[in-house]
């Protein structure tokens, strides 16, 4: 994934994990690692799943996996505002939807705790990320701003060095991605995955499957945005900040850009859920009426009073999506601009 995405020089690369090395190695379980273990029980009593190691014998193969430090998971860290929350999702986001592209990529497992955070020096503060966005509307750049791609657009507004929070995202052991003309996914043979209750994560689960029907090695880029909004319902309903915090126009707009969001999210996955549903066959006398109906409509109304409207596009993958939210929110720039 990082190989891929870093030969075409794409800036979404840093926020996928990077891999240092992969060793096997063999012994009994180091003292260290197990008093580490133990912190972490005693500390998360819920979180922890497994038996503590010391039981392993001595001959035990274990494979030790080195990645950079990419800080907390989002699940365990307290965002402070609207604009880190909506900086933690939106790189997170923008780089599921270019390796979408890239590798049809699908992560398949992005919650919270696959999500990491941590804090880096910003070269600018918040008000000045207001400012720039609208400069780069009333210059004489808004051609070059319109002909960006909504990614690029949306990355200038929450990168790390504006908002000062860097996401980056781990675990693709069951994901699903292509190279060259490989395709490699997790079979999800494991049914224990579709059957926990007590969390919204488990339903996604669910309707993942759902919307995959079983055929887990096909492209299904919606899986994408239904963990995407997973993630949104998550940061959405977690405490708002201060009220201080949210006083800021920059905290506003990036509130309403994430329920925007999640809306769009939604209502895409209702339509894809609605169209996998079996078909009513309309008998030959219904179908009749319906187009009578429809001649008659047209027939009473003037030709220059028929409305035409371009159907918005149909949001089919984690990119579309992006667009979608983008396109409106610039719009409204504009218009906010103009009036």
């Amino acid at each position: 994934m990082i190989s891929a995405l870093s030969r075409a020089k794409d800036t979404c690369a840093k926020h996928f994990v990077r891999l240092q090395q992969a060793l096997v190695v063999q012994g009994s379980y180091p003292t260290e690692l197990l008093q580490a273990w133990d912190t972490f029980k005693e500390e998360n009593a819920n979180r922890s799943e497994n038996v503590r190691p010391d039981v392993l014998s001595s001959t035990q193969l274990y494979v030790l996996i080195v990645m950079d430090d990419a800080g907390k998971d989002l699940e365990c860290t307290p965002i402070a505002s609207w604009m880190e929350r909506a900086a933690a999702f939106w790189q997170v986001a923008c780089a599921v939807a270019v390796a979408e592209r890239a590798t049809a990529f699908e992560h398949r497992d992005l919650h919270l705790g696959n999500i990491l955070v941590q804090r880096v020096d910003k070269q600018e503060n918040l008000d000045q990320i207001e400012v720039y966005h609208r400069e780069q509307l009333e210059k004489n750049t808004m051609k070059q701003v319109r002909h960006m791609t909504h990614i690029d657009q949306i990355l200038t507004m929450y990168e790390p060095r504006r908002t000062g929070i860097h996401a980056t995202i781990i675990d693709y052991s069951l994901s699903r991605m292509e190279l060259g003309k490989k395709i490699i996914a997790y079979d999800f043979s494991d049914e224990s995955l579709f059957s926990g209750q007590g969390d919204t994560q488990y339903d996604v689960y669910r309707k993942m499957r759902s919307l995959v029907a079983d055929q887990w090695t096909a492209h299904v880029p919606m899986t994408n945005v239904l963990w995407l909004q997973f993630v949104l319902q998550r940061l959405l309903a977690s405490n708002a900040p201060p009220r201080e915090e949210t006083e800021h126009e920059s905290e506003t707009k990036a509130y309403d850009l994430l329920v925007h969001a999640e809306q769009l999210a939604h209502e895409a996955l209702e339509n894809e859920r609605r169209q996998q549903l079996p078909q009513r066959r309309m008998s030959t006398r219904s179908k009749r009426r319906s187009t009578q109906r429809a001649r008659d409509a047209l027939q009473s109304t003037p030709d220059k009073m028929v409305p035409t409207f371009a159907p918005p596009p149909r949001i089919t993958s984690a990119w579309t999506w992006i667009e979608a939210v983008v396109a409106a929110a610039f719009e409204e720039d504009v218009e906010d601009l103009n009036a």
